[in-house]
């Protein structure tokens, strides 16, 4: 097995929990550094590092490292969750004292929640959290600056899209897209005598900014999915719509925008606007 190993640097002691935890998987496997590159097509010197304690490796090499020595899925998984303690606990940038999203009150508790939730997932390249979010809603500027505190999302959408950047799944959306419309947009509240400092985002009011941003981004096909229920009639309406050409298409959507704005401020039904709305 070559030369004894230096001892593991506990230093930073989530570092070298993950180290001795690839330490273990190569011992296990038997086999030296030099068989373990071979199999994953990396350094002996990068492996070496890796389990040296001394600096946290990449998620990538983690992985390989793992799988080098004949590990499954599980054990990659829970060698990725070490990952992410070593990598917040050698950055050294979360406090971990945020309040949970249903407690956040201020645009400081959500800075810093989005910050320790960038951190919790190992603070990722800005490259992979804009491929995991989607170019489109989340700028490498604006992810910047969202995770160096200097702002928060300016849409909900691009807060949500942050959420995906940082691997939050899709149904644990709602409380942090209702925690950024508590702070950044005026909230409606329900009718049940919540208390003025944790106002609940309605899903009608949810539903209208999905709209709004569909419109400012010249997305007819979101805004037809959001404005109809029904697949079939939101695909129907989406191709009579994108037939008649942009600008019209454009017009309508600002029609219908217009409203659902007063739908929802008003919580007047739909039905009964419409016969405000000139006839096209």
């Amino acid at each position: 097995m070559g030369r004894t190993e230096s001892p593991v640097d506990f230093s930073i002691r989530d570092r070298g929990v993950l180290a001795n935890y690839l330490r273990a998987h190569r011992k296990g496997a038997n086999i030296t550094f030099e068989e373990l590159a071979k199999r994953t097509g990396l350094s002996s010197a990068t492996l070496k590092r890796a389990a040296s304690g001394k600096k946290t490796p990449t998620q990538p090499v983690v992985k390989a490292f793992l799988l080098g020595c004949g590990g499954d899925s599980q054990d990659v998984e829970l060698g990725e969750i070490a990952w992410r303690r070593a990598r917040r606990a050698e950055r050294g940038r979360s406090d971990g004292r945020s309040p949970v999203p249903p407690l956040i009150s201020t645009r400081g508790e959500l800075s810093r929640a989005l910050v320790n939730l960038y951190e919790g997932e190992g603070a990722p390249p800005l490259r992979v959290v804009q491929e995991r979010a989607g170019s489109q809603w989340l700028a490498l500027s604006s992810a910047s600056r969202i995770i160096n505190r200097q702002t928060l999302p300016a849409t909900l959408e691009q807060m949500a899209a942050f959420l995906r950047g940082c691997c939050v799944p899709e149904r644990r959306h709602g409380p942090w897209l209702d925690a950024w419309a508590r702070v950044v947009t005026p909230a409606i509240h329900d009718d049940s005598g919540a208390s003025p400092a944790v106002p609940i985002l309605q899903p009608q009011m949810r539903r209208w900014m999905r709209l709004r941003n569909a419109v400012m981004h010249g997305d007819l096909r979101e805004f037809t999915q959001v404005a109809t229920p029904d697949p079939y009639k939101a695909n129907e309406m989406f191709r009579e719509w994108s037939s008649e050409g942009g600008e019209k298409a454009r017009m309508k959507m600002w029609d219908q925008l217009l409203l659902e704005s007063f739908a929802t401020l008003s919580r007047e039904p739909l039905s009964e606007l419409r016969a405000y709305l000139p006839s096209a």
